[in-house]
């Protein structure tokens, strides 16, 4: 039992879970709860020519690395000081709630293309369609680059937006 709980300690501090928690299940409201409230509205198509490259089902892979960068990003975070993990996670919070005024606002879709079960890569990017969040990368990018150091095993990283610092 001992042994158990530093090992939780050791992956967050106790004064982070309940953001780390609340940030998970909110995101989710959010996302399932613009589809439930504006699923049936009319949604406008903004796609560019940019937008229409061609389907290739094993670019899957780099979704799933997303969802281990985010969940990585949001442990670094979360163990950060108890100011730095309220700030970012209010911001987090606050990032979610203009998402959800846009998305209600101006819903907005895109045409996808059909995607035939065969296949283990089809059917990866079948489970990851729905759930693919480009703007989740840009926040914890910004957060990691606000200027300021970030510990991560003893090893200092430094992320500085615009300055041309990278991981040391």
């Amino acid at each position: 039992m001992n042994k158990k709980k530093i090992r939780t300690a050791v992956l967050l501090p106790r004064y982070s879970y309940v953001a780390v928690i609340f940030a998970f299940l909110f995101n989710t409201v959010v996302y399932t709860g613009a589809r439930a409230i504006a699923g049936g509205w009319t949604h406008h198509n903004i796609e560019s020519s940019i937008d229409r490259i061609p389907f290739f089902a094993p670019s899957a892979a780099i979704y799933l690395g997303c969802y281990l960068f985010w969940a990585v990003n949001y442990i670094l975070i979360a163990r950060q000081g108890k100011e730095e993990v309220c700030r970012f996670f209010a911001g987090d919070f606050l990032s979610r709630v203009i998402c959800l005024i846009f998305y209600l606002v101006f819903p907005t879709t895109n045409i996808r293309p059909e995607v035939v079960p065969d296949g283990f890569w089809n059917q990866v990017m079948l489970w990851v369609y729905p759930w693919m969040r480009r703007t989740i990368s840009f926040l914890r990018f910004t957060a990691w680059s606000a200027g300021s150091a970030i510990s991560v095993s003893g090893t200092e990283r430094i992320f500085r937006c615009g300055t041309g610092d990278f991981p040391v």
